[in-house]
């Protein structure tokens, strides 16, 4: 018996909404059994540690996903699914990606080649220059440029690429949500010629934490990542992170010394980004031949590491700010970061899943917050998704 789009969608609904399972896990769930309702019959024997759970006992994630799917049949949201054939083909290969990808506007721009430019909110003169010139050049070359519609670096890329081709916004909001109020203009536009997509639920607020994850759907749409301006704490350099972990190049604009803005790129160079001199760096690299070769799917960056030692400090998105930067004292944590942080002072490394089960958080809400102690410098992401407190801590 064919299965209905929408059994299919609150079959997805349901697995989002089991704690302790979140897209890492889904994705595995989904490589066993492709079939998404079947999928959920076989959670608890793929991941028995759900058995224990109260909240998956009394099924509480069913009711959550009827009220979901209520309203998204309501407001007649568009949407992919992981298991659609029009799912973008790069961002289903990340280890973590969206189950449920909300759209609006020409979802055609999806089969186009994308890379991403990412930046300050705050940009100088320069970098508004040359975000304007290299999205222009590569918009016109072809490619679709995929960025987060922030003010700043990723409004002036969206607004250079609507000029000659096609672009993407993806959001930390739902799809939906007015944010920023000031670039309403410009999503019209975006919706008009190119895609808006977010994995969050309509009507979802632009919460500070959402960001940081929606970072790895920039990343992951692309075959590369470009950082134009991007401070010391930017939250730029989290897409950059991902762009590693997911295997794509990483391109930087150099500054002076002197420039604030461009502190982040200088040290991407340093630890192996390709510095971007003009965008003929970005085609030879990427070994684009404009009408004559498809682009090729992106191979491991094995050529450079990020230092994550490096204390970034706090996230500087979309007018959105996390806290100062940690200082050798752990004063100042919330109760959710001091738990984990606790559980990881026990032991050397800790993979993510156990951390998933020792503590009540959901998935996306320890993503979040591993995020957070990360890029306040107490916390390191080590290879196999483990993770360990820093020596000075």
């Amino acid at each position: 018996m064919n299965t209905s789009r929408s059994e299919k969608l609150f079959a997805f609904l349901c697995l989002s909404s089991i704690k302790g399972l979140g897209p890492s896990r889904i994705k595995q769930l989904l490589q066993l059994e492709p079939s998404a309702p079947k999928a959920l019959l076989q959670v608890a024997e793929v991941f028995p540690f759900l058995k224990t759970s109260e909240q998956f006992k009394k099924k509480v994630w069913e009711n959550k996903a009827t009220k979901l799917l209520n309203k998204i049949n309501q407001q007649k949201v568009p949407y992919l699914l992981l298991t659609d054939k029009d799912y973008p083909y790069l961002l289903k290969q990340i280890p973590s990606p969206p189950p449920i990808l909300f759209w609006s506007g020409q979802k055609d721009v999806l089969s186009k080649p994308c890379i991403a430019i990412v930046g300050t909110r705050n940009a100088t003169r320069y970098g508004q220059q040359m975000t304007q010139e290299i999205a222009s050049a590569l918009s016109k070359a072809g490619l679709c440029i995929v960025s987060g519609l922030a003010v700043g670096i990723d409004s002036i890329a969206h607004a250079a690429a609507l000029e000659h081709g096609s672009t993407i916004a993806v959001l930390g909001c739902g799809i939906n949500v007015n944010y920023p109020s000031s670039n309403a203009g410009l999503k019209q536009k975006i919706k008009q010629k190119g895609l808006l997509l977010s994995e969050y639920i309509p009507d979802t607020a632009p919460e500070a934490h959402n960001f940081p994850l929606r970072n790895r759907i920039i990343s992951g749409l692309s075959l590369g990542v470009i950082v134009i301006e991007a401070k010391e704490k930017s939250g730029a350099l989290i897409t950059a992170q991902y762009a590693l972990e997911q295997g794509r190049e990483i391109f930087a604009l150099p500054g002076t010394c002197k420039m604030p803005n461009s502190a982040g790129c200088n040290r991407l160079i340093q630890q192996g980004a390709y510095l971007i001199q003009s965008v003929q760096d970005i085609f030879d690299i990427l070994q684009f031949q404009f009408k004559i070769n498809p682009l090729p799917a992106p191979q491991r960056s094995n050529h450079i590491t990020i230092d994550t030692n490096s204390q970034i400090g706090s996230l500087d998105i979309e007018n959105t700010s996390l806290g100062p930067m940690a200082t050798q004292s752990l004063q100042g944590l919330n109760n959710a970061e001091k738990k984990i942080v606790s559980l990881l002072q026990k032991e050397d490394k800790i993979h993510i899943d156990k951390l998933t089960n020792t503590l009540d958080f959901s998935s996306g809400e320890l993503n979040s917050i591993l995020l957070q102690l990360e890029v306040k410098g107490i916390i390191k992401r080590l290879p196999g998704m483990y993770f360990s407190v820093k020596q000075e801590f």
